[in-house]
């Protein structure tokens, strides 16, 4: 289950303060950003682009969505060098967004603020996050770069009001239970619409809720069924209407399922009959022959030795970090990073920690290259798989 170039950027921000967020229709509060890579400047501040539209926009090496939307708004600054200014900021390093420089480059200065200082101006929590800014420098909207097209650029050069969908982000606590279930609670099944401002996850139960709790916040119901059933993204068929799979607020569901402590190993069971009674979902699981990769042993390397660690993990767009966990888990999320089933030929049945770094802008080489340090090679095949079929009832 998975529930979010430069020199070093020294924030100076003032004519606001941090308790403040600037509003749509207010003016740009003024700030400095210093060692800019990518840049024949040394800083930049936003009156510098007064005269011009300005977009800022917050992003991360880390977040996959961040690089093409990173591309498209290269494009966009190539097409109007004159009427346009874009600056990214992101909380990476400067060696990091250096090294990211190598592999896409682009025409837009990127500068570094690791303490995010001014994302949590903005209450930018979620990237990508673009801020609009138009030539008297007015802020007129905060968005997400899939707004920013050509045709709106365009307009807002010419002069003319255009909207933008706004992005709200709330302060996300991924330690806060979103449904609030007391502690004495046995069992419940909550439904809910979607949640403004919350990032997609799922996660387990934690405390008093180990093993017999779920939660899913901002999801696609398919996201519900492909956990339910035990299958990855990359094993599921889904055969949707295409409007039911787009991301809006419309077709976003929080699910929130507790079973008894005594019945903990009812929780799938529980879940798989919640998918049926709440979703116009059905689900067929069928077999296929499919490209896949096979997870090895690299030839006479040392077998890794079996953890004593607290079993934990997190994974996100930079790796994976894990303790005392199952080759499952290494395969799951290669099987995400690369999007195609991975079948695991390890024969290794204990927990181990594992440890791996992955370059968004150059994610299988550099996915491939970090298994190899810890042992580990991927050889592609062709295999018989178990896929789950998701179709309107």
């Amino acid at each position: 289950m998975r529930i979010l170039v430069c020199l070093l950027c020294l924030l100076q921000l003032h004519s606001v303060c941090l308790g403040q967020t600037p509003k749509i229709g207010d003016q740009l509060p003024g700030f400095t950003l210093s060692e800019l890579v990518n840049s024949t400047q040394l800083t930049f501040k936003p009156e510098e682009a007064r005269g011009k539209i300005l977009i800022i926009e917050f992003w991360g090496t880390w977040c996959a969505p961040c690089i093409p939307a990173l591309m498209h708004l290269d494009s966009l600054q190539r097409k109007f060098p004159t009427d346009l200014q874009v600056i990214a900021v992101s909380d990476d390093s400067r060696e990091r967004l250096e090294k990211f420089l190598t592999k896409k480059p682009v025409s837009i200065p990127l500068a570094s603020d690791p303490a995010g200082k001014l994302a949590r101006i903005f209450k930018s929590h979620i990237v990508p996050h673009s801020i609009v800014v138009n030539r008297n420098q007015q802020i007129i909207g905060s968005t997400t770069p899939d707004q920013l097209t050509e045709e709106a650029i365009r307009g807002l050069i010419e002069g003319k009001n255009m909207t933008f969908t706004q992005k709200q982000d709330s302060e996300f606590d991924p330690q806060k239970d979103y449904f609030d279930a007391e502690p004495t609670v046995q069992s419940s099944v909550e439904k809910r619409a979607y949640m403004q401002g919350l990032p997609s996850y799922s996660r387990p139960g934690k405390g008093v809720f180990k093993d017999r709790r779920i939660t899913f916040v901002n999801v696609l119901p398919q996201v519900v069924f492909m956990t339910a059933f035990g299958f990855s993204p990359e094993r599921t068929k889904n055969e949707l209407p295409k409007e039911s799979n787009t991301y809006k607020p419309e077709n976003i569901v929080c699910l929130d399922v507790i079973v008894p402590k005594s019945k903990k190993e009812s929780l799938s069971a529980v879940l798989k009959a919640e998918c049926e009674k709440q979703f116009a979902i059905q689900v067929q699981v069928v077999k296929e022959k499919a490209r896949v990769y096979v997870l090895t042993r690299v030839s006479g390397a040392e077998m890794p030795k079996p953890s004593t660690q607290k079993s934990e993990y997190s994974s996100g767009g930079s790796g994976l970090e894990a303790t005392a966990v199952s080759v499952n888990v290494l395969r799951d999320y290669v099987e995400s990073a690369l999007q195609r089933p991975v079948i695991d030929e390890t024969k290794l049945l204990d927990k181990y920690d594992f440890k791996l770094s992955v370059l968004q802008e150059n994610r299988k080489a550099s996915l491939i290259d970090s298994l190899k340090t810890i042992g580990f090679v991927l050889v592609e095949d062709q295999r018989e798989v178990d896929f789950l079929v998701l179709k309107q009832k």
